[in-house]
């Protein structure tokens, strides 16, 4: 059956692995000899130069630096489009077995590589390719992640191939030079501590003297009436018996004045505290995953430790500009991710289906 428009996106983030090992151990190694991954022809047609303009566009639109083309990661998308189409299969791990940051090594880049993939009849020019990634979270992450500055892209053509098209980006922290400018590697800058304000003593105010009143002037005195002398009534006795009636009516003509009742204090009803709505977990499925984090700062041992498939996580830090890991069986010394904060993007990396839940 012909296909109309087949589309298959992937993503991968097992380079991340790699990149996190080589951080941790050597910063870079020595490029070797190519290993499987000899082509004819990586130079870059009108449209992968087109695909260029265009992730360098979306990326200085969101404030970060364009990537050069490096003539490894060119080699290296060019020979695994080749190998998808003619090969019949759509994976990130190759016909040998090797996942990008293998690949990228095999080819002579000095790390891994990150690696977007897309496929289609229909899907031959570069502004296809750049939306189908751009509108997939994984993808677009890939495209606009500030540590890549260097990439390699191919659009390959195979005849009798499942899907036409083959489009494969690779990204590389490591720039080798090539049509554009290389972006540097970003500096962490320290923020620094503000100098705390002296807030002043206030001057205490002199408390103003009255002023003395003037004198006004004392009234004329008239003269006094005579006061009628009233009678007073004998009040009845109430009811209840001869202490109210006499306690009160031989006292001088005053009348009895009814004791207040006392008003009730009202009672304050405590307003109930809002209780946060439950945080959706997170499907994992074999292999990596691009999590951001959504439930408050924990520390890897704990959460992740309690979800089934994890074996290893990864988060960048962009202050020191370097790949930070833990892994569930590392010893304590070995893992340097020691907090998983809200908000901040981690690679998971899982053997296996499985979900993970979230704690405010």
């Amino acid at each position: 059956m012909a296909v109309q428009r087949a589309a298959v996106l992937a993503f991968g983030a097992a380079a991340i692995a790699l990149l996190a090992l080589a951080s941790l151990t050597a910063p870079s190694t020595p490029a070797r000899a190519l290993v499987n991954c000899d082509v004819s022809d990586y130079s870059l047609d009108s449209e992968e130069l087109a695909f260029l303009a265009l992730i360098n566009q979306y990326r200085s639109e969101n404030g970060r630096g364009t990537l050069s083309v490096s003539p490894t990661l060119n080699r290296m998308a060019h020979w695994m489009a080749w190998d998808l189409g003619t090969k019949g299969y759509f994976s990130h791990t190759d016909s040998l077995g090797r996942m990008p940051y293998q690949r990228a090594q095999d080819c002579g880049y000095p790390t891994g590589a990150g690696e977007n993939l897309a496929a289609g009849q229909s899907w031959d020019t570069a502004q296809e390719a750049f939306e189908a990634w751009k509108n997939s979270p994984g993808h677009n992450q890939n495209m606009l992640a500030s540590y890549y500055v260097a990439i390699g892209i191919a659009r390959v053509y195979v005849p009798g191939s499942p899907l036409g098209w083959y489009w494969v980006t690779n990204f590389g922290t490591v720039a080798e030079g090539g049509s554009s400018n290389p972006t540097p590697t970003p500096t962490a800058t320290n923020t620094p501590t503000p100098t705390p304000t002296r807030t002043p003593t206030p001057t205490a105010t002199p408390t103003p003297s009255p002023a003395s009143p003037s004198p006004s002037p004392s009234p004329s005195p008239s003269a006094t009436p005579t006061p009628t002398r009233t009678p007073t009534p004998t009040p009845t006795p109430s009811s209840g018996g001869g202490g109210f009636g006499g306690g009160f009516g031989g006292g001088g003509g005053s009348a009895s004045t009814p004791t207040p009742s006392p008003s009730p204090t009202p009672t304050r009803t405590p307003t109930p505290t809002p209780t946060a709505p439950p945080i959706p977990p997170v499907t994992l499925r074999e292999g990596p995953n691009l999590v951001t984090w959504a439930g408050g700062d924990r520390v890897p041992a704990g959460r992740l430790a309690e979800t089934p498939g994890i074996v290893v996580v990864y988060g960048w830090d962009a202050a020191r500009q370097q790949w930070l890991r833990w892994g569930r069986s590392l010893p304590d010394w070995a893992n340097s991710l020691l907090e998983l904060r809200r908000g901040n993007a981690y690679w998971v990396i899982a053997t296996a289906s499985s979900t993970l839940n979230f704690e405010q």
